[in-house]
């Protein structure tokens, strides 16, 4: 049985690979060395944070920050899956039921151009889920 954790972030996933069909989405991973025409995206786990507790019932609430680094070939096409993971976000607050609230972090972007990768824009930002569990485990 997988925990709340666990579902939350499989349900962000899932999301987000709905939302950017022609994205290359991946999960922990290193940042790609080519940016494809549909652009990237790389989710990581983060960290849920200090839990709240409530002691009746117990129950343990984390506002988990999950990082997100998005990569396009032009601002255009970065600026296309802003509004992607936007409208997800909107179109479904509560990750059907698993979560009490998720938003969005304002993007910070930066152009794209070393040894490592082709030119492009990359931003960072993330998603802000609050879920409560009754363990933290």
């Amino acid at each position: 049985m997988s925990s709340r954790r666990d579902e939350v972030l499989d349900a962000i996933e899932a999301g987000l690979r709905a939302a950017l069909p022609t994205a290359d989405i991946g999960r922990n991973r290193e940042f790609p060395t080519r940016i494809e025409a549909g652009g990237h995206l790389i989710m990581m786990d983060g960290e849920p944070g200090e839990a709240e507790v409530d002691l009746s019932p117990v129950s343990y609430t984390y506002q988990h920050r999950v990082p997100l680094i998005f990569a396009a070939p032009d601002r255009a096409a970065l600026e296309a899956q802003f509004a992607a993971v936007r409208a997800m976000v909107e179109a479904d607050r509560f990750l059907g039921g698993l979560c009490s609230w998720l938003e969005t972090e304002a993007p910070l972007t930066s152009d794209l151009e070393s040894a490592t990768a082709e030119a492009g824009i990359e931003a960072g930002a993330a998603l802000i889920v609050e879920y409560s569990t009754p363990s933290p485990l």
